[in-house]
């Protein structure tokens, strides 16, 4: 029971700095992400406004 129980509190620990450190790392890859969404939609809409005027 007590190895068990130990597990438990092993794996919730790990589960618990694993979603901290995936929540620090998202939230910097989304900053990156919009940065270059942005970037992505801006390139897209010149070209088509590129491709409309000719």
């Amino acid at each position: 029971m007590r190895l068990y129980h130990g597990k438990i509190y092993t794996d919730f620990s790990v589960l618990s700095s694993f979603k901290s450190f995936n929540l620090h790392n998202i939230m910097i890859f989304n900053n990156y992400l919009s940065g270059v969404g942005f970037a992505l939609l801006f390139a897209t809409n010149s070209l088509l406004q590129n491709n409309t005027l000719l």
